[in-house]
């Protein structure tokens, strides 16, 4: 396992599935990941969402998640860290769709020392309810 992707989220799980669903779409990374997902105390049908989806992906699923008091984000990254066994890991947000060779770009282009920060183009609410599954796929 090369790489581990923490993949935060707080009762979105639409938008979760959809993540999930492009990590699934991942080119030439096939076995060379596993997804962390570090939820902040959902109490919707996140943790059911989860559950049911991990029985179909390709890849190793976690999940953390802890009772929901403010928003953590730090607390779930590094509960992420600390289940992740993989020595190279990557952080995005449960509401992130990657593009196809993300995986991919990133174990080609790691380096031993470095920490890369990147941003995300955002789209409209309207805009994010028009990209299907078909669209990820």
């Amino acid at each position: 396992m090369d790489i581990s992707i923490i993949v935060s989220t707080y009762q979105r799980p639409e938008h979760l599935r959809r993540c999930l669903l492009s990590l699934e779409n991942q080119r030439d990374v096939e076995g060379e990941f596993e997804v962390i997902v570090t939820d902040d105390g959902s109490e919707d049908s996140t943790l059911d969402m989860l559950s049911s989806m991990a029985k179909s992906l390709a890849f190793p699923l976690s999940v953390s998640t802890h009772r929901h008091n403010g928003f953590q984000l730090s607390r779930c990254r590094n509960e992420g860290v600390a289940l992740s066994r993989a020595p190279y890991i990557l952080i995005t947000d449960g509401d992130c769709i990657l593009p196809p060779d993300h995986v991919a770009c990133h174990l080609r282009h790691r380096k031993p020392g470095f920490f890369v920060a990147g941003d995300c183009y955002r789209l409209s609410e309207t805009t994010s309810e028009m990209i299907t599954d078909d669209r990820i796929e």
